[in-house]
């Protein structure tokens, strides 16, 4: 899953998150402690074991939820969450160690794609 954290204004405000009862919603109605769970929820269902944040409750999702759309609802949810003044230490804690797996993740992929470039040339 590609998910670099890169802020988009269009995603940002145009995502809605769809609940399990089907009702959607904008990210920017969302209270700050609903956006953080369900973003923690999500995040926990698609990253490696080694990136999930505990506790760790296992959920069930129906086909709705796709891996794009879970794409799309991290980078959302994450970048609305960041414009928000009543994070807890432990949110921010918790979005900073998101940021900095994903971007240790990139620099990891770029570091093998260049490899690949000098080792083919």
């Amino acid at each position: 899953m590609n998910i670099g954290i890169v802020y988009n204004k269009n995603l940002a405000t145009l995502f809605q998150w769809r609940d399990r009862a089907g009702v959607f919603y904008f990210a920017k109605d969302m209270k700050t402690s609903h956006l953080f769970y369900v973003l923690r929820m999500i995040w926990n269902h698609t990253m490696p074991k080694d990136a999930k944040l505990k506790p760790y409750q296992k959920y069930k999702f129906s086909k709705f939820y796709t891996e794009e759309y879970m794409c799309k609802a991290i980078k959302s949810l994450y970048q609305e969450l960041k414009t928000r003044p009543d994070l807890t230490h432990r949110w921010k804690s918790d979005l900073e160690w998101m940021s900095n797996y994903v971007n240790l993740k990139v620099a990891q992929v770029d570091k093998i794609s260049v490899e690949r470039v000098l080792i083919e040339d």
